[in-house]
């Protein structure tokens, strides 16, 4: 109990931040990233035309080497929310013709046991978001409360299950499509946007940082601003400090943000291409093995935020490629 009082407190701290930090988000973005524009825009679009030419793709899904698209339906709603017409077919292709979601287009039907997880669902909500594809979401959703409320049938852990805290999450999505509420939704009272700030705080760096990460950038995307989420922002960015996704969640399109973003992404290709590398420790130099489309991603957000026309909203459908 020492230990969760002492995570409560720092939490609080976090929180009460969030408060003095709340503005500073958008101030640095217009006094930091702005200033050269049109210059920095260029910069931004030849960076993410040169990874794009090594960026692998297997069918419409982002993939690593070796067509690895073991996790790309969260990918895949990352690049979708960002703008990436082609990342949301895949997300969409990536669900079965009985409702049920797979970690890829390649997986529908295939995987007998961890087939989904929490983390790939929370690609599937920034696809939701991106998109507001009700019909997706229902059939998803019918086939989820006719398998116990569970996101896989068989998994070797809890990974397929619903906690508390990811029912809050479910909720405000569909509040957003304006999409009827189910009762574990409606019943829903612990806050994850807490729990990701907890998390950020304690977790290892690495995956679950960024998941802390995701939950922030789906819920501003749905146009939420909160003391917790300011801080949960402050908190990332502190955590890992040479992060320019984490940097960006907490200055937007600053030029402290555009400066790392071009000294994470490489130009050329690397020798190895298996990481969606903002998930990993910073420690042990994961751009050296980046998969690319992470940097795309980043680029569309930062590209929409330093001129709104240069990301088009995606759609709920699409021409099959």
């Amino acid at each position: 109990m020492g230990s969760f009082f002492r995570q409560l407190i720092f939490g609080m701290f976090f929180i009460a931040w969030g408060f003095t930090a709340a503005c500073k988000r958008g101030e640095t973005s217009r006094e930091l990233g702005l200033k050269s524009e049109p210059l920095e825009i260029a910069k931004l679009i030849v960076l993410r035309d040169d990874v794009r030419a090594w960026a692998l793709r297997c069918g419409v899904s982002a993939s690593k080497d070796n067509c690895d698209v073991g996790d790309a339906t969260l990918f895949n709603g990352l690049l979708c929310l960002s703008g990436d017409e082609l990342s949301c077919e895949a997300v969409r292709r990536s669900q079965g013709s009985d409702g049920r979601i797979w970690r890829a287009e390649f997986r529908v039907a295939a995987d007998a046991v961890n087939s989904f997880s929490r983390d790939m669902a929370m690609g599937v909500l920034a696809y939701l978001v991106a998109t507001k594809d009700v019909e997706l979401a229902r059939r998803w959703m019918t086939w989820i409360e006719n398998n116990n409320w569970r996101l896989c049938r068989e998994s070797s852990d809890n990974r397929c299950d619903f906690t508390p805290g990811f029912w809050s999450l479910f909720r405000d999505v569909w509040k957003y499509l304006g999409l009827p509420l189910n009762q574990n939704m409606s019943s829903a009272f612990l806050d994850d946007s807490v729990l990701a700030l907890l998390q950020s705080q304690f977790a290892p760096a690495g995956f679950e940082l960024h998941l802390s990460s995701v939950n922030l950038l789906v819920r501003r995307s749905m146009g939420q601003q909160s003391a917790t989420l300011n801080s949960l922002s402050q908190a990332l960015a502190m955590r890992q400090g040479q992060n320019p996704f984490f940097a960006y969640l907490a200055e937007g399109a600053s030029s402290n943000v555009l400066r790392r973003a071009t000294e994470w992404c490489p130009r050329t290709a690397p020798s190895f291409r298996t990481e969606w590398s903002f998930e990993r420790n910073e420690q042990d130099k994961p751009w050296e093995r980046s998969m690319g489309w992470e940097c795309v991603m980043l680029i569309n957000f930062l590209l929409r935020d330093l001129n709104e026309g240069s990301v088009t909203p995606p759609s709920a459908s699409a021409e099959n490629h």
